[in-house]
């Protein structure tokens, strides 16, 4: 079973915990973070100094791609095992319609 998002974040962590006490739980929280924090930063770096060129932009089009493909996988799954009954699924596609059909003003 691959665990993602917050689980495996409080698995790292109370691992670290579990070992060496609140410093090792610090320890492995953050270095848990740390690589992701590195690509986003360096994908933040290239956006911020090349992002005019037209291959950057290609590539950063790809990447939206790809992450929206995960979401939408993600939703798929969650979707199925949230959603049992016919009633359920109704109720989601109302209050989806109803959410998208109002006009929300973000201030």
């Amino acid at each position: 079973m691959l665990l993602l998002g917050p689980e495996a974040m409080q698995l790292a962590t109370c691992t670290g915990w579990r070992l060496q006490g609140t410093l090792g739980g610090l320890l492995a929280g953050l270095l848990f973070v740390m690589p992701g924090v590195a690509v986003i930063l360096v994908l933040a770096i290239i956006h911020g100094a090349f992002g005019d060129l037209q291959l950057i932009a290609a590539a950063f089009y790809g990447i939206k791609a790809a992450v929206l493909v995960v979401a939408i996988e993600a939703l798929v799954k969650i979707t199925k095992r949230a959603l049992v009954g016919r009633v359920h699924r109704w109720i989601a596609v109302c209050l989806f319609s109803l959410g998208c059909t109002m006009n929300f003003k973000w201030e």
